[in-house]
């Protein structure tokens, strides 16, 4: 299997990723914070859709996906903000894009 990744700075689009069940793989430090994804088959089509603003997401389930990515930038614990993920994507009941 070819592992690619996906890189953003952007803290909405992180969590969005984080929502869609993506694997929250490192977050490099520096003036702003760039988190690092192991991507799917399916990620392009969903980001094309959050860039366009026409994706939907359940807002509890996408304020879970905020703080876990929030807690990789803050706490600098990425082990945390997996932990979170997680939860956060079996409290809604599954995984969106897998």
């Amino acid at each position: 299997m070819n592992e690619k990744t996906w890189q953003t700075s952007d803290l909405p689009a992180a969590a969005f990723a984080v929502y869609c069940g993506l694997d929250l793989q490192r977050v490099l430090g520096g003036s702003r914070a760039t988190f690092v994804f192991q991507t799917t088959a399916a990620w392009p089509g969903l980001l094309a859709d959050f860039e366009a603003g026409r994706a939907r997401v359940e807002p509890q389930r996408y304020h879970l996906a905020l703080k876990a990515a929030r807690t990789a930038v803050y706490d600098g614990n990425v082990r945390r903000a997996q932990e979170q993920a997680a939860l956060a994507r079996a409290l809604a009941g599954g995984e969106v894009g897998r």
